[in-house]
């Protein structure tokens, strides 16, 4: 991830952005989704434990499923 600083009008904030190597390879999101698929948890592509949509949540490579199945 990269984060950049920025001052507008006095008011200092920061804008994170993630890079090409913060992303799963398409392998790497389909095993997780394949995961999420057969969990007791996963409704309708929603995880009712963490309320993402699990799409999102298996997209990055720092992220983990709430219940460590991957």
């Amino acid at each position: 991830m990269k984060t950049e600083t920025h001052t507008e009008n006095g008011i200092t904030y920061n804008v994170i952005t993630n890079e090409e190597t913060d992303y799963c390879t398409q392998e790497e999101k389909n095993q997780r989704i394949s995961i999420c698929e057969t969990c007791e948890f996963f409704d309708g592509g929603i995880c009712t434990q963490c309320e993402c949509i699990s799409e999102t949540l298996t997209l990055l490579k720092d992220t983990t499923c709430p219940k460590k199945k991957w």
